[in-house]
């Protein structure tokens, strides 16, 4: 006989040990199941294949009017309307005119405002005379620098050309022994071996000083060796060469270059 208190009975399970017992799953885990944390349940209202997670959208709210009383283009009841509703849109179409007519009388007779960049206003007058200034100084500009690459000494000879053009195309084509302009000519042109040459010289000199044109003294004695830029010596020159020989090399060279080119010419086409 044993005095010791009841003992519990064992669980009779095929399984059974001493380990504390184990929390069931709140779910019934199937073949997929993971350990994965709970997901959130979709929401009731948006359960489906065009739910999303965009927030809530706006609802429109459409007046009773627009649901029950059809409009046109005007804004006016479309269809079968009584006369009160009519009376009713000529009134509010005619206050709506009397109000916008100050803007629209406003709006016709107002200037076009201009403005830059930053918002400030433009002054397109003063700006379009600005641009008219800059023009004429610049075509002034230009044309005192034209005159001066030219020469003024060029193109008073080149006006007095389109002059004397002018005049010749004004008589008749057939000249004749009394014409003055064809004497005068005539007797201007030097010719090489005129014993009278210096005597022309003079006499076109005493002419120029009567006419009051005060002309300078230019170089008279014996013609000067040739240069690049075609500039006569001044009048005081005694004819003696103290250059470093550079012009009369570079002359010289291009004198042997083209009768080297001729030489070659002739001796390509010797057997043709």
């Amino acid at each position: 006989m044993d005095l010791s208190p009841p003992r519990n009975s064992a669980r009779r399970s095929a399984g059974s040990d001493l380990s504390p017992p184990r929390k069931r799953s709140q779910q019934s885990r199937g073949s997929d199941s993971d350990l994965s944390p709970p997901r959130r349940r979709p929401r009731e209202g948006g359960s489906g294949s065009e739910s999303d997670l965009s927030p809530p959208r706006r609802t429109v709210q459409r007046s009773p009017e627009s649901h029950t009383t059809p409009r046109m283009l005007s804004g006016g009841a479309a269809g079968l309307v009584s006369l009160d509703i009519l009376r009713k849109e000529q009134e509010e179409n005619r206050r709506r005119e009397k109000k916008n007519q100050p803007l629209e009388e406003a709006s016709r007779n107002a200037q076009t405002v201009f403005r830059d960049k930053s918002g400030k206003k433009r002054d397109i007058d003063l700006e379009r005379e600005e641009q008219r200034r800059k023009a004429g100084e610049k075509a002034e500009r230009d044309e005192k620098y034209a005159q001066w690459g030219r020469g003024l000494a060029q193109g008073h000879m080149q006006q007095q050309n389109v002059v004397d053009a002018l005049r010749e195309a004004e008589k008749p084509l057939a000249r004749h022994a009394d014409d003055e302009d064809l004497d005068r000519m005539l007797r201007e042109q030097e010719r090489d071996g005129d014993p009278m040459a210096g005597l022309l010289r003079k006499k076109k000199e005493k002419d120029s000083l009567r006419k009051g044109g005060k002309e300078r003294p230019r170089y008279k004695g014996p013609p000067p060796p040739p240069n690049r830029f075609n500039i006569m010596p001044g009048y005081r020159w005694d004819g003696v060469d103290r250059s470093n020989g550079f012009e009369k090399r570079r002359y010289s060279r291009i004198a042997d270059k083209a009768a080297m080119q001729e030489t070659a010419y002739k001796w390509s086409v010797e057997d043709m």
